[in-house]
């Protein structure tokens, strides 16, 4: 892995296991320096993809834990910065039409399938630096059937988007 893995997520304990603390600490440091490609070509040493691989298949390891320990970690850099910072919210599609997985919900036009990611990242203006991500909410569509519902339970239905 390169150099100290401390960027992502500082030294916290996040899942209660130095060995998956480190690990997520390796791997995002890694991916973070390229996000534009994939695992593999990121994590090019066989035993870092599959420990990358592994962490992502842990159950202590949950999307709500990766994003609460990388919030603090902002929260962190921020601590006695008096000047402005800017939440800046976008909304991402995450598109995997190309694979068989039952918790994909409709994206696109209803044809595909994947997830929507709604992210809220801090960047401080003047100096365009960005702190990092303070939220991400990701969202399955579900697909309701045009015409079976009343506007009124479109509405007060909770897997509604907004």
């Amino acid at each position: 892995m390169d150099g100290p893995a401390v960027s992502c997520f500082g030294r916290r304990k996040i899942f209660g296991d130095q060995r998956l603390d480190q690990r997520l600490n390796a791997t995002f440091d890694r991916l973070a320096k390229h996000p534009e490609v994939t695992l593999p070509q990121r994590l090019t040493k066989r035993r870092d993809l599959v420990g990358g691989y592994r962490l992502l298949n842990n159950k202590k390891v949950t999307h709500q834990a990766i994003i609460e320990a990388h919030r603090a970690q902002c929260l962190e850099k921020l601590a006695g910065f008096q000047g402005r910072v800017l939440l800046l919210h976008d909304t991402t599609v995450l598109d995997y039409s190309g694979l068989d997985v039952d918790e994909l919900g409709q994206v696109g036009d209803g044809h595909g399938q994947g997830l929507y990611a709604h992210n809220t990242l801090a960047v401080i203006p003047e100096t365009r630096q960005v702190i990092g991500l303070m939220n991400q909410i990701v969202h399955k569509r579900v697909k309701a059937p045009r015409g079976s519902e009343s506007r009124q339970a479109t509405k007060d239905r909770d897997s509604r988007e907004s």
